[in-house]
């Protein structure tokens, strides 16, 4: 799980996240999942507290900030990966990995993030996140290739 934060267009405050801690933590005892979840610098530290209180019970393990960020072993090593919607970057790091990944909803909206959700969900990369775990067959997204070939279009390659 990668938790993002409050910013101008989305909220992650504490109430928030205790809604997504449960969700977590029934997805832990239904399914049996392991959840490991980092925050980022963003993250409220009033909605940290309510997600580890959710989740350490359970066996849910949450990045106390001690440490460096275990962020891109979580990336790398996750079968499948939820992540908040407030931010771009940690949506499309997760896309860039060959885990299914489920953005889970926060109060608040943002044309231009709801663009590229909309556009990965079509392409069938993402999913909602709903409190169930969902699996299925994801191939990474690499945009190197398509990025060098218009590099090399525009310079006349």
């Amino acid at each position: 799980m990668l938790v993002g934060g409050s910013n101008g267009r989305f909220r992650l405050d504490a109430e928030v996240a205790g809604r997504l801690g449960a969700q977590l933590a029934d997805l832990i005892r239904r399914d049996g999942a392991g959840v490991a979840l980092t925050p980022s610098r963003r993250t409220d530290p009033e909605a940290t507290r309510a997600l580890t209180q959710a989740l350490a019970p359970l066996g849910g393990w949450v990045w106390d900030g001690a440490g460096e960020n275990p962020y891109f072993g979580l990336l790398a090593l996750a079968d499948a990966i939820v992540v908040t919607m407030d931010s771009v970057s940690m949506v499309s790091e997760a896309a860039a990995t060959a885990a299914p990944v489920l953005v889970a909803p926060l109060p608040g909206k943002s044309r231009r993030i709801g663009l590229f959700l909309e556009g990965l969900t079509r392409d069938g990369r993402i999913r909602p996140f709903e409190g169930q775990l969902e699996l299925w067959r994801a191939a990474p997204l690499d945009d190197t290739p398509l990025a060098a070939a218009e590099m090399r279009r525009r310079i006349g390659f």
